[in-house]
């Protein structure tokens, strides 16, 4: 019996393993990722924090006109922004949550696609071997129609004449032999047009299979992409709502060191929020650093040549009766302090502040609750320095600045108790900032 030509076998095998491998994806293609909350357990959490706030709010709304509440209004503004604080670290973990599954999502489906690429491939190739079988066939069906066709026209009279013109009983022999070998040889073309069309039936089904998995999968991953686009769309709402919430936030700690200033400095309610008002600094440094260590300089990194300098910084309020009413490391009464404050004999309020050394503007702000208008400056090299409070902004953000030149004026904006300037220095030793005592960078004039 003729065997099977080899291809054939190799890509019958080629198109089994690959449906087996697809079928076997067609069960846990897209795992769910586990997570120590889901989204909405944090929506149900988030909706709670925001019911609370609304009575909250109304409460301060009903108190407006009331001294005597004071404490009911501290209680309620105090819970406020713990409850927005909560809100914040919701959403973040909500996107957190979305940007895992998008992950997930996407890596599901580059590798089914992968897989389904694959796939085709063979099927192009299987498509390459149908079409040789097919020719084949064809092939040796022509040849043994022929050959019928020659046989057909000797007759069995001619049959008979070949073997008695024999000269011999060795000639009738040879000749016999010579009709059984052709009877054999048309027996064998035969059975290879059988096998053949038997390898090119089962070649057509497991093409036919594949293809309809290839289908199949395409379909799930046109599904998996809508959810993954509702996923991505959640993100954006999300990212929105949380933008909208830090400057709610920001908005009740402004009203917070409005009322701080209101308060008697020995009473229980001023230390109280004194103290959350501190821990708010806190975070707000901490996102100040990483800011500074995503997108600023660090140690080895130089800046353009128009604003590259030696490192060395100016006293950044260019007045000789200048005095420190607040030194680095911690307040007078109290509490971190992680710059310097400086004032102007005779008064501070719109005096020039002027760049400490060239550099960037990395970042200017307008209104924060704590710092005021603010400014910060990246001087290369991983070298920053800030400058807080002030009552005008005279550079936007991105701005290259020299040395000595006037960036703003100063003032009394956010948390202060009297117009200062808060100047800070601050190094990105690769991506871990490190606070500075300014005063080992600059001297008073």
């Amino acid at each position: 019996m003729r065997k099977s030509n080899p291809h054939v076998k190799i890509l019958r095998c080629l198109c089994s393993l690959s449906l087996a491998l697809i079928l076997a994806l067609s069960s846990s293609v897209f795992p769910q990722t586990a997570h120590a909350q889901t989204v909405e357990e944090l929506e149900e959490k988030y909706n709670k924090l925001e019911k609370q706030l609304k009575e909250n709010e109304k409460k301060l709304s009903d108190n407006a006109e009331d001294r005597v509440e004071q404490k009911d209004k501290i209680a309620s503004l105090e819970s406020q922004i713990n409850d927005l604080n909560e809100q914040i670290d919701i959403l973040d973990a909500k996107i957190a949550v979305l940007n895992s599954d998008i992950q997930g999502l996407n890596d599901n489906i580059l590798a089914l696609d992968a897989e389904i690429e694959d796939v085709n491939a063979q099927i192009t190739a299987t498509r390459i071997e149908i079409n040789m079988a097919e020719t084949n066939i064809s092939q040796t069906y022509k040849k043994y129609m022929e050959r019928m066709k020659l046989s057909y026209m000797m007759g069995q009279s001619s049959r008979l004449e070949l073997l008695i013109g024999a000269d011999s009983l060795s000639d009738i022999l040879t000749r016999q032999q010579f009709l059984q070998n052709a009877a054999k040889y048309d027996n064998e073309l035969i059975k290879s047009i059988e096998e053949d069309i038997d390898s090119l039936n089962e070649m057509n089904v497991s093409l036919d299979a594949a293809m309809d998995r290839v289908t199949q999968k395409k379909a799930e991953v046109e599904k998996e992409k809508k959810e993954l686009q509702a996923k991505q769309a959640s993100v954006q709402s999300t990212e929105s709502d949380l933008t909208a919430k830090k400057y709610t936030a920001d908005a009740k700690r402004g009203d917070a060191v409005a009322m701080l200033k209101t308060l008697d400095k020995e009473s229980e309610e001023y230390k109280r929020m004194n103290e959350q008002l501190a821990a708010e600094k806190i975070k707000v440094s901490a996102e100040i650093d990483a800011l500074i260590a995503a997108q600023g300089s660090s140690e080895g990194d130089e800046m353009p040549v128009e604003t590259k300098n030696d490192g060395s910084l100016i006293w950044p309020l260019p007045y000789p009766n200048c005095y420190i009413s607040a030194y680095y490391g911690q307040y007078p009464s109290g509490g971190e302090h992680h710059g310097v404050d400086i004032c102007v004999s005779g008064g501070t309020e719109g005096k020039n502040i002027v760049a400490a050394q060239s550099g960037r503007a990395m970042t200017v702000g307008y209104g924060h609750w704590s710092m005021g208008n603010y400014i910060i400056l990246d001087h290369g090299n991983g070298l920053f320095t800030a400058y807080y409070h002030c009552s005008q902004i005279l550079i936007s953000e991105g701005q290259t600045v020299k040395q000595g030149q006037v960036i703003a004026k100063a003032g009394q904006t956010g948390n202060t108790t009297g117009p200062h300037l808060h100047f800070e220095v601050r190094k990105n030793q690769n991506g871990t900032v490190v606070r500075q005592n300014p005063l080992n960078y600059v001297s008073m004039p």
